[in-house]
């Protein structure tokens, strides 16, 4: 539904039986399977693109690297979550979820719904207000952090122009860790 509608975020949600506790080992391991996941899929579509294009046999572009272990979290304050939760965009500049998610590189599709969808998936997510999730952001902006991010080749796309995200979101009311990221070009 969401990639049908232009969405470039890639996630997964994982929800934590009852004895099990949170941890940054744990949040990592996240990041770890969703990495594992994009990098299947991006060899797949290697394999296909060599299919069609055999000149792309030896070209590298879709080797996704990742180190985990190097990411670097930081924990989100409260003031900052306002800006992940809120469909309209801060006055003053702070990053806004909504406006990447609902304004990817080439844009959502006309009959997409950008504000539902979003909703909906903050809710899969567990980005939810009211159940004060813990939120990590494990790649800050790229402006004022470049080196964040640099534990995967992942990001270096999106800090062309359109952005960069990478967030683990602990909802401790449906007991659910969501894991996102996010990195696109023209």
């Amino acid at each position: 539904k969401l990639a049908g509608a232009g969405c470039v975020f890639d996630f997964a949600v994982y929800t934590l039986e009852k004895g099990i506790d949170p941890s940054a080992a744990l949040y990592r391991c996240a990041l770890e399977l969703l990495f594992a996941d994009v990098r299947e899929r991006w060899l797949v579509h290697h394999q296909e693109a060599i299919k069609k294009y055999p000149q792309f046999s030896t070209a590298n572009f879709f080797q996704l690297d990742y180190d985990c272990t190097a990411a670097i979290a930081e924990v989100l304050p409260a003031e900052k979550l306002q800006g992940l939760f809120s469909c309209t965009p801060d006055p003053a500049g702070a990053p806004c979820l909504f406006l990447s998610f609902s304004y990817p590189p080439y844009g959502f599709t006309k009959d997409a719904d950008a504000t539902a969808l979003f909703r909906e998936w903050c809710q899969v997510l567990g980005l939810i207000p009211g159940d004060l999730p813990e939120v990590i952001d494990w790649v800050g902006d790229p402006a004022l952090e470049p080196s964040r991010s640099e534990w995967s080749n992942y990001f270096e796309a999106g800090k062309e122009w359109w952005g960069i995200w990478c967030l683990t979101v602990w909802n401790p009311v449906t007991r659910t860790l969501g894991v996102l990221a996010a990195s696109a070009t023209d």
